[in-house]
């Protein structure tokens, strides 16, 4: 369940190509993965201070998420 007092911050459709999959041939190549990612965070702070170090960063979490993935070779979406 979500807090009302947080905003919601979206990325969607973030592409990423990773080693997922059970069957052998699932784990031969990469494979485009679609990610959607929703963050519940408190945004006064930054929309008061128009500061940029005081607010989420979507550049540094969509290329933290990248580069986690991309390196990853998880058996299971899920645990992905």
């Amino acid at each position: 369940m979500t807090d009302a007092r947080y905003d919601r911050i979206y990325i969607r459709d973030l592409a990423v190509e990773c080693i997922v999959g059970v069957n052998p041939e699932e784990r031969i190549q990469k494979q485009l993965i679609i990610i959607n990612i929703t963050m519940h965070v408190d945004l006064t702070k930054p929309g008061q201070s128009d500061v940029l170090s005081d607010t989420i960063n979507y550049k540094s979490v969509k290329q933290a998420v990248i580069a986690e993935v991309e390196q990853s070779q998880f058996l299971l979406i899920e645990r992905l």
